[in-house]
């Protein structure tokens, strides 16, 4: 068995204590890092044959959204600033496991990843003559050196590892095989490695000022909130670069970026804004590359607090919603809709259960049966993604066919933050994950960045039972059964789901829409070419 347990898809973060808070992950890894989702094996990434494409030769330009500022670092588990994380580690280092175009999980630097009888212990075994930048051979010790780095309490990616590893307990078999020993019987093992941000696999002797990995590139230049220069690395493991070099570009403004790309400057973007969509179609040379996503910005109802501890109110709320106009006026039709419960692309996604449609009387009569028949809320909200800030204000008119009152507050990012979970309501934002990283993220009880308090003692049953549960099939019918609680009394108004719009040059090839719906901002760009 490989990469886990078949191609098992759910994977969790689980139930903690909050040892990273939302806000300060936030703020050591940038807008964007609490966007959970694959390391980046994309864009034709994967193991080298011997019909993979020869090198092509010449430098590949990409300008990234964001910007690191001028204190930004490489460093595979402490880097900060949305471009640098996304765009420039995903290149640079490799994770044991990691997912494929399909979110299928893969095994990536590992050979094998086995669990025992119950799943309480697993053994990884390392594969061979795996080499990092400087020359130096992938070694056990590396792997057990980086995880004691990842688990530290400074790191962001901390609470998705060290509640499950006790690297007390866990043992150095040989040179390629280290067994991990895992604080409870725990499925999801190999998918832990596979999310983001996720444990880069970095040498004993690792210089975070001197950044080396496995990567397909490795670092020639870095100039933070500037430009990144990578050069190919000769002996990666997996499929060699096409291009000589990669220069990264940080574009904090969306219209330079977009200009970038029309005047030549760079030969592919990230995140075109949907008003320029036009701009960019209708420019010689230049194609869009629209990737369905499960990027999703959720309305969220607090459910410990009044009104939405009612769940004839969370309901009522549901039901107010046009799902379709949203999308159509907040994302000019760059989207999909949603059904108040995550994880349609990621596996074990019920489709079976109808979708929720408007419904302004019901709603209404909801409303009454629970004394909110003038009901006035405030709805916080902030530039977490694209629309979320035109969704909001849809809904709100929307609202008043129901007799509703929806204020709209649309606060500065960092002061949305500082109040981050006690907003009764408000909004939030996620990529895609497998549906149990989400429920231990976002949903249980005592999750990290629980934004609706929901306290369900039969949800809660059967995540305990998710985690637990080797069987895939079985597995699936577990979550099943949460996304069935989540969409009957859940804290979520997930009206939709919005598409990654990114941009290239006509000379560009390799590229091609992400089923993830990251786009470029978590792209490999080995499989890429320009001609």
């Amino acid at each position: 068995m490989t990469a886990g347990t078949g191609d098992a898809k759910e994977s969790s973060r689980g139930i903690f204590e909050r040892s990273v808070s939302r806000r300060e992950a936030l703020k050591v890894a940038g807008a964007g890092t609490f966007l959970l989702g694959a390391g980046g094996l994309l864009a034709a990434c994967g193991g080298g044959d011997d019909s993979s494409p020869t090198p092509s030769g010449g430098t590949l330009r990409v300008g990234l959204s964001g910007g690191s500022g001028a204190s930004g670092n490489l460093d595979a588990h402490f880097a900060f600033g949305f471009p640098v994380i996304v765009g420039r580690l995903t290149n640079l280092y490799d994770s044991i496991t990691d997912r494929n175009f399909e979110f299928d999980m893969e095994n990536a630097l590992a050979e094998s990843v086995e669990p025992n009888a119950d799943g309480s212990e697993w053994t990884v075994r390392l594969k061979q003559g795996l080499e990092f930048h400087n020359g130096k051979t992938v070694t056990a010790d590396d792997l057990l050196f980086t995880m004691e780095r990842v688990t530290s309490p400074e790191s962001a990616s901390a609470p998705l590892y060290e509640p499950y590893i006790d690297l007390k307990q866990s043992r150095k078999l040989d040179q390629r095989t280290v067994r991990f020993v895992a604080t409870q019987p725990l499925s999801i093992f190999a998918e832990l490695f596979a999310q983001y941000p996720t444990a880069y696999v970095v040498p004993t002797d690792y210089d975070p000022k001197k950044p080396v990995g496995t990567g397909p590139f490795k670092l020639k230049s870095f100039t933070p909130g500037q430009q990144s220069v990578f050069e190919r690395f000769e002996n990666f493991w997996g499929e060699q670069a096409l291009v000589d070099e990669l220069v990264i570009t940080d574009f904090a403004d969306e219209t330079a970026r977009v200009n970038a790309l029309i005047g030549g400057e760079v030969d592919a973007v990230d995140a075109v804004p949907f008003a320029q969509t036009e701009v960019v179609d209708g420019a010689p040379n230049a194609s869009l590359l629209v990737s369905e996503s499960e990027l999703w910005s959720p309305m969220t109802m607090k459910a410990d607090a009044a009104p939405f501890d009612d769940v004839r109110v969370r309901q009522a709320m549901r039901l107010i919603a046009d799902r379709q106009q949203i999308i159509d006026q907040a994302l000019s039709g760059q989207g999909r809709l949603g059904n108040d419960f995550p994880g349609v692309l990621a596996g074990c996604f019920d489709d079976s259960v109808a979708q929720r449609e408007q419904n302004i009387d019901e709603a209404k009569s909801l409303l009454k049966a629970a004394g909110q028949e003038d009901l006035q809320v405030t709805l916080a909200t902030t530039d977490f993604a694209v629309g979320t800030v035109d969704m909001c204000n849809v809904f709100a008119e929307q609202a008043k066919a129901a007799g509703i009152t929806v204020n709209v507050d649309r606060q500065e990012f960092n002061t949305f933050l500082d109040n981050y979970g006690n907003h009764a309501f408000g909004i939030d934002a996620a990529y895609l994950a497998p549906y149990l990283v989400t429920a231990s993220n976002s949903i249980v009880p005592d999750a990290p960045y629980n934004t609706t308090f929901i306290d369900d003692p039969e949800y809660n049953d059967l995540f305990a039972k998710g985690l637990a549960e080797l069987d895939e099939d079985k597995r699936c019918e577990i979550v099943k059964q949460m996304q069935a609680i989540d969409y009957e009394r859940g804290g979520y108004l997930l009206w939709g789901f919005t598409n990654t719009v990114d941009a290239h040059s006509d000379s560009v090839q390799g590229l091609e829409p992400d089923p993830q719906g990251q786009g470029f901002n978590h792209l490999r760009f080995n499989g890429v070419s320009v001609s």
